[in-house]
């Protein structure tokens, strides 16, 4: 999954994407702002840790996290251009940047800082574009006479939502329906998440927090300024500096974590001695997916999982052989549904 951090000009986006990906700005400059920068960052996970204790592989790989520093142009109206639109189409997920942090150095596109002002603009500029995209679509239905269509409905019951600002992935859409609008890729069917780029030691404010709840949106504060300063000190002095700040851990971990939750991802295991890894997908995943996700021909030619919970395998002393004993290595088909700390072996033939 690749998320498409996104904002207005000196909001943050970019130096929080430094601070995700581990580079440069000097790095960011060489590409040319008109273009999209890629990174990823690994998410820490101690389940491979362990089992690299048990196994002793040649290479550990934890899941990765990729995302895109998406630069946003507006036009005239003040409205996404179609480049910006058209990049933010092609993300998995969008993770929202406002500025709510004072800094006279840097002037605001706005005139002045307004964390509530920003974020209902941005929540409203996706659902205007979602809108205009469905009548475009119901405009050209209609010169070719196909009103009457299943198609045509489905594009009325977006419409009467979007003008009720009631964003795509709220509708309650049955999954053939979903299916069908997938290639659309409209804004607010994908997922949110939104950063509040705060001062140093401030949370959400409570007007804002409220708009959050009410649209079922996480919200995570971070200080860019705070993590930039924060990764060139000294492990020892990293630790000390955020329990003085109350936090437990740095913004990049906050950031994974929070991700995960609000992206509804989890982690499946491989194992052996060759190799140790954690591999990210969507919750709900069946297992041909997760397979897809290792290679393409062990979802072609998927025949059946074996598969124990990680827990199961500690519970049975950290043994293969133990957990076979024990009943305790299943045979999944198909249609079976991941879950979170799954340790799979995939038996396929192509």
């Amino acid at each position: 999954m690749k998320s498409g951090l996104i904002g207005l000009p000196g909001s943050g986006v970019t130096s929080l994407f430094c601070l995700f990906s581990g580079r440069s700005y000097e790095e960011l400059a060489f590409s040319g702002k008109s273009e999209i920068n890629l990174g990823e960052t690994k998410v820490p996970d101690e389940r491979v840790d362990k089992l690299s204790e048990i196994f002793k592989p040649k290479k550990s790989v934890y899941a990765t996290m990729e995302f895109a520093d998406v630069p946003v142009e507006l036009d005239s109206s003040g409205a996404y251009s179609t480049s910006t639109v058209n990049h933010i189409r092609n993300m998995d997920a969008i993770v929202l940047v406002i500025r709510a942090f004072e800094n006279l150095a840097v002037a605001h596109t706005r005139g002045s800082v307004d964390a509530l002002r920003d974020l209902e603009s941005a929540m409203e500029e996706a659902v205007l574009t979602d809108l205009i995209q469905v009548e475009g679509k119901l405009e050209r239905l209609s010169k070719e006479g196909r009103m009457k269509s299943r198609e045509a409905q489905i594009f009325l019951t977006l419409k009467e939502n979007l003008e009720n600002s009631v964003p795509v992935r709220d509708m309650n859409l049955d999954d053939a329906t979903q299916k069908e609008i997938s290639g659309y890729r409209f804004l607010t069917e994908k997922p949110w998440l939104v950063i509040i780029n705060v001062d140093p030691g401030e949370e959400i404010t409570d007007d804002v927090q409220k708009y959050l709840d009410d649209r079922k949106l996480t919200g995570l504060p971070l200080s860019a300024q705070f993590e930039l300063e924060l990764v060139d000190l000294e492990p020892e002095e990293q630790v000390e500096f955020l329990n003085d700040m109350g936090l437990e851990s740095g913004g990049c971990e906050r950031f994974i974590q929070t991700a995960y939750d609000s992206l509804d991802l989890i982690s499946f295991l491989t194992y052996g001695t060759d190799e140790c890894r954690a591999w990210s997908i969507t919750r709900g995943s069946d297992s041909v997916e997760a397979a897809g996700k290792i290679h393409t021909d062990l979802a072609r030619g998927f025949i059946r999982a074996e598969i124990v919970g990680y827990e199961e395998f500690l519970a049975c002393g950290g043994t293969m052989q133990n957990v076979k004993k024990a009943g305790k290595l299943r045979m999944e088909g198909k249609k079976y549904i991941v879950q979170d700390g799954d340790m799979m072996t995939v038996l396929f033939n192509v």
